[in-house]
C-alpha cells in the first residue's frame, strides 16, 4: 500500500496493551505510510495518562501514538459524550501543527467514533463481536449497539475478519456492505528445525475465552504446558479455574514476554494450542495465536471454530472434545520436527501476513 496522506488509527485498545490485530495492521501499515495511532482515553491520575494535556509519542517509524486524559469515569454512560468530545478535541490540537491529511480514518474497538468533519475514507474495523462479548469486557451491551450503529451508518468501508461476524454486522444494519479481511500475522523469521522440548504452549490472554475443560484434560493427562500470557479474567469462578491450572507442576507461566523473544519461545514448543469455547463471541473471532503458531513452524490443536475451518489446513487440527483435543496434543508431542512440515506451516503463516 502506497500514497499520499496520513491514517488516523482511533483504537479499541492502547497501546502498551497486548499486540492484537489492531496494534499488528496498524504497524504494517506505518511502514508505508504515515499513521497516528490514538488511543481510547486515559483516566486522569491513572496508570497510561501522562499528565494533564495529551501527549504525542513516536513508537515506531512512521507511527505516532496520542494519548488523551479524561477525567476519571469518563467513559460512564452520562459521561461518554464528554470523554469522545476530548479525544477528537485532542487529535485535532495534537496534530494541528504538523498539519496531517488524513486519507483514512480507522475507528477500532466497541466505543470509538469517527470525529466530526472527518474528511477522510472512513473504515469502521470490527475484530469481534463486541455485543456478544459485552459481559466480558464489562461494558453495557446497549452503549454497544448504539456506537456500532452510528459508525456503520456513517464508515464508507466496513471489515470484519471473519465471515461470520461480517454475517452478523449486516443483520445489524440490513443493507450494509460489509468487506471481509481476515486476521494476518506478523511472520516469524524462518528457523531452521532444531531441538524442541516434548510440551505444548498456549499464548495470548488467560480468560473466559478458554475452554477450560480442555486445559483441565491436557494437564491431567501430564501433558507439560507452557502458557504465555496476562490474567484478565473478571468471572471469579475463571479466576479460580485458572488458580488451579497455572499451580499444576506441569504448568508453566509467564504472564509476560518481551515480543522480541515470543519467536523463540514458540519455536522451542512441540505444538500450539487454541483451546477456545464454543461461544457466540469466539464463533465470530479470528485466533492470532493460531496464525502465531504457524509462523514458528508448530502444528495447531485448536477448537472446531469457523476461523480455523476457514484455514483449512492439515497443519490445524480440529478438536471438539477434551479427549479428542488432549488426543490430537499427544499425537503432535510424538512427531519428530520434520523440516518440509515446519516450512509449511511457515509458508501459510506468510500468507496471511498484513
Amino acid at each position: 500500500m502506497s500514497g499520499k496522506g496520513a491514517v488516523a488509527w482511533i483504537a479499541g485498545t492502547p497501546w502498551a496493551a497486548v499486540s492484537g490485530t489492531e496494534k499488528q495492521l496498524a504497524s504494517a501499515l506505518a511502514q508505508h505510510r504515515q499513521v497516528l495511532w490514538v488511543d481510547p482515553p486515559a483516566a486522569l491520575f491513572g496508570g497510561r495518562a501522562p499528565g494533564l494535556h495529551p501527549v504525542l509519542e513516536e513508537v515506531l517509524p512512521r507511527l505516532t501514538r496520542l494519548t488523551v486524559p479524561v477525567l476519571p469515569g469518563a467513559w460512564r454512560p452520562v459521561l461518554n459524550r464528554a470523554a469522545t468530545w476530548l479525544l477528537h478535541r485532542g487529535i485535532h490540537s495534537a496534530t494541528r501543527d504538523a498539519n496531517p491529511e488524513f486519507a483514512v480514518v480507522v475507528v477500532g474497538g466497541p466505543l470509538g467514533r469517527f470525529p466530526r468533519k472527518t474528511t477522510g475514507t472512513k473504515v469502521f474495523f470490527v475484530t469481534d463481536d463486541w455485543l456478544a462479548g459485552a459481559p466480558l469486557m464489562g461494558i453495557d451491551a446497549g452503549r454497544i449497539r448504539r456506537c456500532m450503529l452510528a459508525n456503520l451508518a456513517e464508515a464508507d468501508l466496513v471489515a470484519a475478519v471473519t465471515e461470520d461476524l461480517a454475517d452478523r454486522l449486516q443483520e445489524l444494519s440490513p443493507g450494509t456492505k460489509v468487506l471481509h479481511l481476515p486476521n494476518g500475522c506478523v511472520p516469524f523469521p524462518a528457523r531452521p528445525p532444531g531441538p524442541r522440548s516434548r510440551r505444548a504452549i498456549l499464548l495470548g490472554q488467560l480468560n473466559e475465552r478458554l475452554d477450560f475443560d480442555i486445559l483441565d484434560a491436557v494437564a491431567a493427562a501430564g501433558i507439560e504446558l507452557a502458557v504465555i500470557g496476562p490474567r484478565t479474567a473478571r468471572d471469579p469462578a475463571v479466576q479460580a479455574r485458572l488458580d488451579a491450572l497455572l499451580a499444576l507442576g506441569n504448568v508453566s507461566w509467564e504472564p509476560e514476554v518481551p515480543a522480541e523473544e515470543v519467536p523463540q519461545r514458540l519455536s522451542s514448543a512441540a505444538v500450539g494450542i487454541t483451546p477456545y469455547a464454543d461461544t457466540a463471541f469466539n464463533q465470530a473471532s479470528f485466533p492470532l495465536k493460531t496464525l502465531d503458531y504457524l509462523s514458528a513452524g508448530l502444528p495447531v490443536v485448536a477448537t472446531d471454530l469457523p476461523a480455523a475451518r476457514w484455514l483449512g489446513s492439515p497443519h490445524v487440527k480440529r478438536e471438539r472434545t477434551p479427549e479428542g483435543f488432549t488426543d490430537a496434543v499427544t499425537r503432535a508431542l510424538g512427531e519428530a520436527p520434520d523440516a518440509g512440515h515446519i516450512r509449511e506451516r511457515q509458508l501459510l503463516a506468510r500468507t496471511h501476513s498484513w
